[in-house]
């Protein structure tokens, strides 16, 4: 986020295992004031050892979650 304007984007983070985490994020007073038009997920799970079940379950549910809340709000 290094040379982006504060005013325009905003880190935040969550647990994404916990859906009342992700809902949350849509509910903190500074984004009910001001509209969201843009939501970039960065916590995908990897491993260059492999990809296995376990890491897909998290990637698809975490996204999920994400998007729903997104919608939600």
């Amino acid at each position: 986020m290094l040379g982006h304007d504060p005013a325009r984007f905003e880190w935040i983070t969550a647990d994404l295992t916990k859906r009342r985490s992700v809902d949350n994020l849509f509910l903190q007073e500074r984004l009910l004031q001001t509209p969201i038009d843009t939501v970039v997920h960065l916590a995908f799970q990897s491993n260059p050892d492999g990809y296995n079940s376990s890491r897909h379950e998290f990637n698809v549910t975490s996204a999920r979650l994400l998007l729903d809340a997104a919608l939600r709000s």
